[in-house]
């Protein structure tokens, strides 16, 4: 009976891991195919915000954000990395606490 206990326990270990990794696939995949202004949206943070957040000139965010300059890839992934961990961990840590101040 023990084995078939410990046997139980390791399936249903395995469908809540592959439960867990299907949602954040779905999650990298989600927060992947957003532009920079379509971050910028589901942050729901202003420009000025989104500037103090990440400490980027704001120049820099209203460029991005109104298409008149093209956002460096290492600068969106940072943003999609930061955004997933917030979401995932349900921490907001830093970004939160500066997302609060007005």
């Amino acid at each position: 009976e023990k084995k078939g206990a410990k046997s139980e326990r390791r399936q249903f270990s395995k469908a809540a891991d592959a439960d867990e990794i299907t949602k954040d696939l779905s999650l990298i995949f989600e927060l992947a195919s957003l532009d920079f202004p379509g971050l910028r949206k589901r942050l729901d943070v202003s420009m000025a915000k989104m500037s103090t957040m990440y400490w980027i000139p704001l120049r820099s965010i209203e460029n991005w954000d109104s298409g008149k300059r093209e956002i460096k890839d290492y600068y969106l992934n940072f943003i999609r990395y930061t955004m997933f961990v917030q979401e995932k961990e349900g921490d907001d840590g830093y970004l939160g606490y500066i997302a609060e101040q007005d």
